[in-house]
């Protein structure tokens, strides 16, 4: 029974995702980023990221910041992952704010 409420789940999110929320999309990349229930796809997981940060969508910043941070999918850029973090701060993101204070930046 959980796997088809998580296939439904799934489902629901990647019809949102398709219809361009920012909440559902960041939600699909998550999972399209290691494959986790679906075929991994790092390249469009980027893309919708990228999108919807350049639409000030904080949480997709501050999930493209975690990606610069750690290398992973695109390159190490310390500089890149700062930027990005004050972007999703700028845009209302709390945790990319409480990520910032934490470092004293």
């Amino acid at each position: 029974m959980a796997e088809l409420d998580g296939d439904r789940r799934l489902a629901t999110i990647r019809a949102d995702a398709e219809a361009g929320v920012p909440r559902a999309r960041r939600l699909l990349a998550l999972r399209l980023l290691e494959g986790r229930g679906v075929e991994a796809d790092p390249e469009t997981a980027i893309a919708w990221l990228e999108a919807d940060g350049e639409a000030g969508y904080g949480p997709a910043l501050r999930t493209l910041a975690e990606l610069h941070a750690e290398g992973r999918h695109v390159a190490a850029d310390p500089e890149r992952e700062r930027a990005l973090l004050e972007a999703a701060a700028a845009a209302g993101d709390r945790e990319a704010r409480r990520r910032l204070n934490a470092r004293g930046d």
